[in-house]
């Protein structure tokens, strides 16, 4: 009777949690790949072809992770994997499609409270409007990335994000900015070699 019965339903409930597990991991391993595809794919002097063919692949990878990451509801998964193929959609030329992405990313990770993937949401905003030559809007992105990636302690998030920030206040005439950003960028990475050794 009753015995029974939760016995089958713990049984159920087991084998759920095994492959819950197993989307998990493989999850994990999809995601993994991609970033190392998408990795590949941004070095620089790789050729288009094998550029186009990387960022292809890291777009199959992560779209598997994603809706692994879904089935499972792993939000914090989804938030970075949105990051990353955002990124890609941006490096394919699709800075519209890339922003919608972004806007998912960021929903999620407020949702969440995942300070990480809210970071480098605006961060990647700010690139995507730079590559659409709208400086003020890209500056004002990076500017919401800076006091996040402190909240997190990422000295390499600002760093990154001080680089780009001086590319774009130069490209806008504001020079002055621009190397007060560099300068910058340049202690943050020392600070940053200084850690690794």
């Amino acid at each position: 009777g009753v015995y029974q019965d939760a016995e089958t339903y713990f049984q159920q409930a087991e084998e759920l949690d095994q492959r819950m597990a197993l989307d998990s991991s493989l999850a994990v391993v999809l995601n993994n790949l991609a970033t190392l595809e998408l990795d590949q794919a941004l070095q620089p002097g790789a050729s288009e072809e094998n550029r186009s063919m990387r960022l292809a692949r890291a777009d199959e990878l992560y779209n598997r992770a994603l809706k692994l990451t879904q089935g499972i509801g792993d939000k914090l998964g989804q938030t970075h994997i949105l990051a990353s193929q955002a990124v890609i959609e941006s490096e394919q030329g699709h800075q519209q499609q890339a922003l919608l992405t972004l806007r998912r990313c960021q929903a999620l990770a407020s949702e969440i409270s995942d300070v990480d993937s809210q970071a480098l949401a605006e961060h990647t905003i700010g690139t995507v409007y730079a590559r659409l030559n709208d400086a003020p809007t890209a500056l004002r992105h990076y500017q919401l990335a800076l006091p996040l990636w402190r909240k997190i302690g990422s000295v390499y998030g600002e760093e990154q994000t001080r680089y780009v920030m001086a590319k774009a206040e130069r490209k806008a005439g504001d020079l002055n900015k621009a190397l007060t950003d560099i300068q910058t960028a340049i202690r943050l990475s020392g600070q940053l070699r200084g850690r690794v050794a």
